[in-house]
């Protein structure tokens, strides 16, 4: 059985060397817009929960690992569920800015006589 043997003095073969330029661009680019679109996705989400409007299903972080790899379509299903009018109102998870439940008034102390305990 021979062994594969490699010519380096013949020119290469340009159509195969244009397509794999073409498919590494395509790749480049593609990895740019998911990278872009989750960028935009994490800033939008963060802005919404400091708004104090609920996301749905995941939080910031969530949203930016699927809008990362899903890209265009994921933007597109984020966008749907939080700025389309078909969006459902979410009460807000708590966060440390805003409290989880609100504060009760505290009782006023009682008004102090001007009598001690020893007068008569």
């Amino acid at each position: 059985m021979d062994s594969p043997t490699f010519n380096f003095t013949t020119p290469a073969n340009p159509s195969q060397d244009f397509l794999t330029l073409v498919a590494l661009g395509t790749l480049a680019v593609t990895l740019l817009v998911h990278l872009m679109v989750a960028v935009a996705v994490m800033h939008d989400a963060q802005t919404v929960r400091q708004r104090g409007i609920g996301l749905m299903f995941f939080g910031p972080l969530g949203w930016t690992g699927i809008s990362f790899l899903t890209g265009l379509f994921g933007l597109l299903v984020y966008w749907l569920m939080h700025h389309s009018s078909w969006r459902r109102d979410v009460p807000a998870l708590p966060t440390e800015a805003a409290e989880p439940y609100p504060r009760e008034e505290e009782p006023e102390p009682p008004e102090r006589s001007s009598r001690s305990l020893f007068d008569n």
